[in-house]
């Protein structure tokens, strides 16, 4: 299909400001690989209908979020849409009684922890550009730091998802009540599936990340166990020390 003619039915499915291409999409070269176009979406259904059109026009689609870790997974043989989810960056619900909140994929780790941080909680994920790291990004990574001995990975947070599959249908996973979801720790399933899979999101599977809700943990923890800390403190320790430590205890066990 010829470029023009596809920057025409492209227009259709999305305001043309959204819609970039020529010079506009070299922010979107993935190890050397251009894209004919960069999509900017704002709702799950926009995205929808941009991946069942690719998918009608065998058209190879890559989702894009901070960009921070997209050198991830192989090399893409064709691309030629950019899927950028970053106006996708709503917060759906804050429960911090539950310590569970639902986001959009969109929405940079940094931010979230900024509005989780109000209610003093965070969501225990190591990024290392947290400003620019989008949460999508993050959990198709599956990335992971010094916490993950005490917090676990992003598939142990995550109690359910939104995503869109590679011909544009919507599925759901899990729930938003800790309750009804089984806890991804003692499971293996859709969630565990999408999380830390980013040649399978990119290429077999087509996973489309639109919305995730996760277990949140309370910055205040550490106090759990006061007479702990206290004699770390005396010792001019941290827990983010005791962390460090841990994790290097795994590290030579293994």
């Amino acid at each position: 299909m010829p470029a023009t003619d596809l920057a025409v039915d492209l227009a259709r499915l999305l305001a043309p400001e959204r819609v970039l291409t020529g010079a506009s999409v070299a922010p979107y070269d993935v190890d050397g690989v251009r894209p004919a176009f960069a999509l900017l979406p704002d709702s799950v259904s926009e995205v929808s209908a941009v991946l069942h059109f690719a998918d009608q026009r065998r058209l190879a689609v890559v989702p894009w979020g901070g960009g921070t870790e997209i050198a991830y997974g192989n090399k893409p043989e064709r691309f030629d849409l950019a899927l950028d989810l970053r106006r996708l960056a709503a917060v759906i619900e804050f429960s911090p009684e539950d310590l569970v909140v639902t986001a959009q994929a969109g929405l940079t780790v940094g931010a979230l922890n900024k509005i989780l941080g109000g209610r003093g909680q965070f969501l225990a994920l190591d990024v290392p550009q947290p400003d620019l790291a989008t949460i999508g990004g993050a959990l198709s990574v599956g990335v992971t730091g010094p916490s993950r001995p005490r917090y676990g990975t992003a598939r142990d947070l995550v109690i359910g998802l939104t995503c869109v599959l590679a011909g544009g249908q919507v599925v759901h996973s899990g729930g938003r009540v800790v309750r009804l979801s089984t806890h991804p720790r003692y499971s293996v399933g859709f969630r565990a599936l999408a999380s830390g899979q980013v040649a399978a999101a990119r290429t077999a599977l087509g996973l489309t990340l639109e919305e995730f809700t996760a277990l949140l943990d309370d910055a205040l923890g550490w106090k759990v166990m006061p007479e702990t800390v206290g004699r770390w403190e005396q010792n001019g320790s941290t827990p983010g020390d005791v962390v460090l430590f841990a994790q290097a205890c795994l590290a030579g066990a293994r």
